[in-house]
């Protein structure tokens, strides 16, 4: 082999010496260029890959900001605490959607994000909204039970029983001058009355129950057949009218305006608290089941699963790649 070089003429081996060397420098291009391909489609890859761990956080994210939102709407009762849920579901399924896009050449995680998709609905519906919709009832219950208490503290029932007890005390005085025995029984019958139908309310008030408003009912029966009795006992010439007429009139009118702007109203909004009879107990009471807890747990270890197969398939590309190519 060596004589056969030897053998050649000066020209006939500069010519193969250059072809050598022009056949090197081709491998050498076809070998870096295949590799820099190579090494692009790894990057690629690589990029790709931490595009879908990052989108796998995003939806982790999503659902802790969906159940911190619940939660503290929960404690409070307050709507404004609910923003971070609202916006969470709205912006979940999105995100959801473009993380499907970007593996959907991966059968495997493709069905770990339809069945994150089902727990998130699960959640949703089996523990979220069940648990938001007794939070807003039993809100609305305290509310009325607070509105209640605004209205007896104002107190505008109790000055009008007391300017019934005054026209009362008046009348009483008046039959009594006259020494009109029947006329003393009837302002105390209606006194009585007055009473009754007080106490009926108040009890109501105070439990609720039906059976309590019987003094109540029975007190209005009675007051107005007693009026009537009053009104017929004071048209006689005999009696001073004049000052009789005036004081029943008053009397009359507070006894309808306590029924119309105390009695009524307050009885009515006590059946509005009777209607809602949730309290934040019941609430508990549901969250206490940890039916979402439960839920939220699975759902975190299937995304946790899901970031976990990209951070697999992430690391050996990864280590093919030189450092100064990452940097």
């Amino acid at each position: 082999m060596i004589n056969w070089f030897k053998n050649l003429k000066v020209k006939n081996k500069i010519f193969l010496g250059n072809a050598v060397v022009v056949s090197l420098l081709v491998f050498f291009a076809v070998t870096i260029y295949y590799s820099i391909n190579h090494l692009l489609e790894t990057s690629e890859w690589v990029t790709h890959t931490e595009e879908v761990i990052s989108r796998g956080n995003e939806l982790m994210v999503e659902l802790l900001n969906m159940e911190t939102g619940k939660r503290g709407f929960l404690i409070t009762g307050k709507q404004n605490f609910l923003e971070p849920y609202e916006k969470a579901r709205n912006t979940f399924k999105s995100k959801l959607d473009k993380t499907l896009d970007l593996v959907s050449d991966n059968p495997t995680q493709v069905q770990n994000l339809k069945k994150i998709e089902i727990l998130k609905n699960r959640w949703l519906n089996e523990a979220a909204k069940k648990e938001i919709a007794l939070r807003e009832q039993a809100t609305e219950g305290s509310a009325y039970f607070e509105d209640l208490q605004d209205i007896l503290e104002l107190g505008e029932g109790k000055g009008i029983l007391d300017r019934i007890r005054v026209k009362l005390d008046k009348l009483r005085l008046i039959f009594a001058n006259v020494d009109n025995q029947q006329g003393l029984l009837l302002t105390m019958s209606i006194a009585k009355d007055i009473v009754d139908q007080e106490t009926g309310q108040r009890g109501f008030l105070i439990t609720g129950k039906d059976e309590f408003l019987e003094p109540y009912n029975n007190g209005a029966e009675s007051l107005k057949e007693n009026l009537k009795r009053l009104r017929e006992l004071i048209n006689p010439e005999s009696i001073d009218n004049n000052s009789l007429n005036n004081s029943f009139d008053e009397l009359v009118s507070l006894t309808r305006e306590w029924q119309i702007k105390a009695a009524e109203p307050e009885i009515a909004h006590r059946r509005k608290i009777n209607k809602n009879k949730l309290t934040i107990k019941n609430v508990n009471e549901l969250i206490e089941k940890e039916t979402g807890k439960n839920i939220m747990d699975e759902l975190r270890v299937h995304i946790n699963n899901f970031i976990a197969i990209e951070e697999e398939a992430r690391q050996p590309l990864q280590r093919e790649i030189p450092f100064f190519w990452l940097s």
